[in-house]
């Protein structure tokens, strides 16, 4: 009988946080994309590397970079790029900028976009979904998506053409469709959770905005990511795993699945999570790839 275990490392609401510089103090913090790269250069075997949306606002390195260097690269793509990120959906604030930024951004990218409520001129914005076959033939299925309140905030010009349609009954379609087709899926959903995981007491006021918790315990999914509140989670939900980091690349999740082959089939027996601080030293090569970006900001 053989066994398999992947990791799965996961960013969130990094918010520009590309390296551990506090711009307003102007002295390093336990933050930033950087450190994560010491992080995932210490892994053995294969592991994906996803990002749950929200990573393009949030920083005065990237509000420099827009106001003053828009024509050049997007910092996000150059880090991501740095660090291999396979696959990721967007966040609410990653329309902030306009779709003409968020097109480059993307465009600029060497990883897949995923977001399957998302459409812009009544067709898919990103690819819905993806199944990826591992090298001993295991397969994973993520689905993307992102809180369907973003026009709820979001200036009407950011988002002409787009339209955010319903996020659980757009996952559930695609858990449907992919369900007999892999081992394990995976949905990486910029959005809350709305219930307390634990006592499954509600949390706030009644919207949409937030449906984690409806999510994991009525569809057929193995792992849930989420993001948007900015709520350390850690749990199950009716044996979904969930998780949820903080902001600002202080912290990053990582999920161990172990999966079995027993019958000539790999069974998924396990699923376990972890929260992890941003404690790792600052991968120097990251830090210099944006040099110039972030003693221009520091001006």
């Amino acid at each position: 009988m053989k066994n398999y275990t992947l990791n799965i490392i996961y960013t969130s609401d990094v918010h520009g946080s590309l390296v551990p510089v506090n711009f307003g103090l102007n002295k390093k913090d336990f933050k930033g994309l950087s450190r994560l790269k010491t992080y995932i250069d210490s892994l053995d075997g294969e592991f994906l590397l996803l990002d749950n949306g929200d990573i393009l606002q949030g920083s005065p390195l990237m509000n420099y970079w827009l106001t003053n260097e828009k024509d050049s690269q997007t910092p996000t793509s150059i880090m991501m790029n740095h660090l291999g990120y396979h696959y990721s959906t967007l966040g609410n604030h990653d329309f902030n900028y306009g779709k003409k930024i968020l097109d480059k951004y993307i465009k600029e990218s060497n990883h897949v976009f995923i977001c399957c409520n998302v459409l812009y001129m009544n067709k898919n914005y990103c690819k819905p979904y993806e199944i990826i076959n591992l090298n001993n033939e295991i397969k994973i299925g993520i689905i993307g998506a992102v809180t369907q309140a973003v026009p709820n905030w979001e200036k009407p010009s950011n988002i002409s053409h787009f339209k955010f349609i319903d996020a659980f009954e757009s996952i559930k379609k695609y858990v449907d469709e992919i369900r007999n087709l892999v081992d394990c899926i995976i949905v990486l959903y910029h959005g809350g959770i709305e219930r307390d995981i634990i006592t499954g007491i509600p949390l706030g006021r009644k919207s949409s905005e937030n449906e984690g918790y409806k999510i994991a315990s009525e569809l057929p999914i193995d792992v849930l990511l989420t993001g948007h509140q900015h709520n350390e989670t850690n749990g199950y939900i009716n044996n979904t795993l969930v998780l949820q980091t903080s902001h600002s690349a202080y912290d990053f999740g990582e999920v161990n699945l172990t999966f079995e082959y027993n019958n000539n089939h790999w069974i998924l027996q396990d699923k376990i999570g972890s929260i992890k601080k941003m404690i790792y030293e600052s991968d120097t090569v990251s830090e210099k790839l944006l040099n110039k970006l972030i003693n221009n900001t520091n001006k």
